[in-house]
């Protein structure tokens, strides 16, 4: 999720395949990030882990 964030940061231009670009990683990061409270996971979680106990969100 964070590099997506980062690229959706990065797109400058202004046309309309970056606006389109724009919306789609919008939309991604939206639904990753629903993943991640549904899941019960941090953002910041990293890909392709095999254990991912160590990105749970801390309980308290």
């Amino acid at each position: 999720m964070i590099d997506l964030q980062q690229r959706l940061v990065d797109i400058t231009g202004n046309t309309e395949f970056d606006d389109g670009y724009r919306m789609g990683l919008g939309l991604a990061i939206e639904t990753l990030r629903n993943q991640c409270y549904a899941f019960d996971l941090r953002e910041d979680l990293g890909w392709m882990e095999p254990d991912v106990t160590k990105w749970l969100r801390p309980k308290g």
